[in-house]
Formats: C-alpha cells, structure tokens, sequence
C-alpha cells in the first residue's frame, strides 16, 4: 500500500533541489526511547530508526514542507514511538517467526515517503540471531516502488525469553563502502561510511532519491554528518507470548445475623480489567438467584438494582494484589427456600460482561436457619360416619338421630349436613357441628313410609368427607 499523495497521474512536480535539501535536513532533538511493550497487550516497540522518526514527524525548518507520520492498521504513534499489534507466533525448527500487524507511512510533503507495513521478527532462539522482515514500499516525484515483503535488518545477540525478544539490529558492516551491491543501488563509490546500512534488500525496494536516509552518507564537502548516527536501525522490545492471568478464586460462606444473612466473600486474584480508571474503580461484589447475569440493561427495566438482592462495591484500593474480602448482607425475607443463590463479581463500573476478568460466579450454601421454620403438611385420613336413629319421627312427632363421625386421626371435627327424601319428595336439616365428633339432630315430622336419611361429613384439616344413608320407616 503506498501513502503518497499523488496529482493527477504522477507526483505534483517540485524542484529536485528540494529532495537534496531534504535528505541533510536534521532535527534538533531526539525523541525518547521506545516504549516497553504492554504485557497485557503483546506489542512490537520499534521505531524504524531516530531518522525516520525525526524527518517525518519533526518540522526541521519554517521553509521546508510539511512532514507527517501515520500510523494505522494496528500501529500507533505517540510520544514519539511506534508500537506494533501482535498478530501470531510460529515455530519451525529452530526458527521462530513472529508477525506484527500495523503501517507506518512517513511523507516529506508531497515530495517522497516511505512505508513500512505488517513487520515480522524471524529469529534462532537459542542463538538470538534473526531479522526484522516487512513489506515495504517508497515513493518520490515520479516514481514509485511497489510493495514487497523484504529484509529489514538482520540482529545477531538479540536476548530472549520464552515470551519476549529484545535486540539491536546490525549496522556497521552491512553494506560494503564500494561493493557492487551497494553500487548497483546508486550509491556513491566511497560510501556507505564503513559499510554502515540498513539490509540492500530495504535500500533496493525504495526509490534511489530516498536511500540515504538509511545508510551513513557524507556531506557536499565529503564529511561525515554527526546526523548519521540516527540513521542507524532502531533497538527493538517484543512480547509474543504471554503467560495468561492467574483465573480469580472466589470462595462464599453464608451466616445468618438477626434479619440478614452475612455472605462473608474471600477471593485470590479478584483484579479488574486492564485499565487506569477500572483498576481504580475496583469491583462489584454481588448476591444474587443464580442466573445469566450478562443480559442486563442498564437503561431498561432490568438492570443491577432489579436483578441483587445485595451489592457491594470494592474500591481498587481495598484489592491490594487482588486479594478480596468483603461482606455482603442480604435481607432474610428476600430469600426463598428451594432457590440456588450465588455471588457474582466483575469489573466496576459497569454491567457485567463475560470477557470481563474479574467475572467470577460463586454458589452460595443458604442456611436453613435463613428461612421460616417448615410445617409439615397434615395427611388427611379416612374418615367413618355413622347414623344412630335413636327416635323414628311420625306424621304428629318429631324425631331424633345421632351421628357420630370417627377416624385414626384423633377427635373429628368440622360439620354435617343431612337430607331426607321420599320419592321426589325432599326435606332439608339444618347443618350441625361436631363436638367430640358426635353430633344429635331433631328429625322433622314426616308422612307415612320409607324415608332415606343422609348424613354428609364435609371433612377437615384431618379427616377426608363421608356419608352415611340410612332408611327410616314412618308407619303413623
């Protein structure tokens, strides 16, 4: 990919004193030295060189155009370092290849540029000895190379870890003063100073009027530059591997206390997401039915408040190397015998999020003391009535019966209902009550013949219904 701006259907045209000027160009301060790789975040810390750092950043001059340093992609530029996005890491052999995503585009004006895209570090990790390959691409009035993946610079010494590289790439030596490789690449006969350059195969994919940004040069009086001693490869720190976060460990142990239950929690490693103000922040510690948590709406119905019970907040202050305590108070009356209920803490502030890694989800053993004491429901048994006729009503008297209601429940309780019928013919008898599980009834004054009397038992806590017919005979 090439960044320069183009005009119509080549370079705006310029005097060609300007890229001369350019090249001695210097800037009057260094920038600082590249930033450490993030541990959290492999990243690549390299910046091409202080050159190519200083030329296409820094204004060297009010008269000279316009420098600019892009970096996207995967790259950043801030404060005055490149860092590269880790993309994968390979083994074959003894050679281990690993890849960084980003581009880096450096343009002087609208005069010349160059690109540095997606660089690669393919190194022995026992010796330490490699190269920085990319894909590389220049640009000036005129003319332009087409991307290509070339070396870079190459490195012997470098030190690695099982995780990291760290290295300087070589410099002095690389390209011979006079060599007819460094000639064929249209560089002076007496130069590079003592073979000092980036690799020819980078030289060779940039355009000749931009070389010399990268090999040590002599000035128009046949001097060598202080400057040139920028030009050299930049040091370079990698992380490509890195050992995952020790998991949070979250233990939960409920008591009850009065009105609430004081869900005491312990945990290791409890840290939050890698950021300043999260870190600061610190966690939620919540109670909760257990349940997926991570369909919270904050700006819906259901958000924190709806779905704890309780919730602590844990500043980052009070999770000195992740270790956490706290106590989380739930109200007893909010607690229902039967449910499975569970602590839950993630990162502040915040809905929780299952990336998240201070996640944890913990099941919580409620004490049965926490609920209201459990009344055995009362098994109903059968129940007997019977119906005594102790006086057989007349046609000019009233009668009188006794029902008596028993069962293997203890005393019968409750009320019975009575009907009495003759063909189509019906009488009705109050309802009576049970006491000690008998009750007597006046049975009304009937005409003659055989009457059906049934007593109903309507049942109880204890006692099932049941029913007793019996016939009476009125004879006068």
């Amino acid at each position: 990919m090439l960044f320069l701006t183009r005009g119509g259907s080549g370079w705006r045209k310029a005097a060609t004193a300007a890229t001369a000027t350019a090249l001695a160009a210097t800037t009057l301060a260094f920038a600082s030295s590249p930033a450490q790789a993030d541990a959290e975040n492999p990243v690549l810390a390299w910046n091409i060189s202080q050159q190519y750092i200083d030329h296409f950043s820094v204004q060297s001059s009010p008269m000279a155009p316009v420098p600019t340093l892009t970096a996207t992609d995967g790259a950043t530029f801030a404060g005055g370092n490149i860092t590269w996005t880790f993309d994968g890491a390979t083994v074959d052999g003894s050679e281990t290849t690993v890849q960084y995503n980003g581009t880096v585009a450096g343009k002087f004006g609208t005069f010349y540029g160059v690109t540095v895209e997606d660089p690669a570090l393919v190194f022995d990790a026992a010796t330490g000895a490699g190269s920085l390959v990319a894909t590389v691409s220049g640009g000036e009035i005129g003319s332009e190379t087409t991307p290509a993946e070339v070396t870079v610079a190459e490195f012997t010494g470098a030190t690695v870890t099982p995780t990291t590289i760290a290295g300087t790439p070589n410099w002095d030596g690389v390209l011979p003063t006079g060599s007819a490789e460094s000639l064929a690449l249209n560089i002076p006969a007496n130069q590079p100073v003592s073979g000092r350059s980036f690799d020819p195969a980078f030289l060779g994919n940039l355009t000749s009027g931009v070389r010399a940004h990268f090999y040590a040069s002599l000035n128009a009086q046949g001097n060598e530059p202080a400057s040139n001693v920028k030009k050299a490869p930049a040091a370079f720190t990698a992380d490509y591997e890195v050992a995952p976060a020790p998991a949070p460990s979250v233990s939960a142990n409920a008591a009850v206390n009065g009105d609430f239950v004081d869900v005491t929690v312990s945990g290791e490693n409890v840290v939050p997401d890698a950021s300043a103000q999260f870190v600061v922040n610190g966690v939620y510690v919540a109670f909760s039915e257990k349940r997926d948590i991570f369909d919270i709406d904050a700006e819906g119905a259901e958000d924190g408040a709806e779905l704890f019970l309780a919730t602590n907040h844990v500043s980052g202050a009070q999770l000195p190397g992740g270790v956490l305590s706290t106590v989380v108070a739930v109200d007893k009356t909010k607690l229902v015998r039967g449910k499975t209920y569970a602590i839950y803490t993630w990162t502040a502030h915040g809905n929780p999020k299952a990336t998240d890694k201070a996640y944890t989800e913990t099941v919580v053993d409620i004490p049965e003391a926490a609920f209201p004491p459990v009344i055995p429901p009362v098994v109903k048994k059968a129940s007997a009535t019977k119906v005594k006729v102790n006086k057989v009503p007349t046609t000019k008297k009233v009668g009188k019966a006794t029902i008596t209601v028993t069962g293997k429940n203890g005393t019968a309780t409750g009320k019975v209902t009575f009907v009495l019928k003759k063909g189509k013919a019906t009488k009705k008898i109050k309802a009576a009550t049970l006491k000690n599980g008998k009750v007597a009834v006046k049975l009304p004054k009937l005409k003659k013949g055989k009457w059906k009397l049934t007593a109903k038992y309507a049942g109880s806590s204890k006692y099932k219904a049941s029913s007793k017919t019996v016939t009476i005979k009125v004879k006068k």
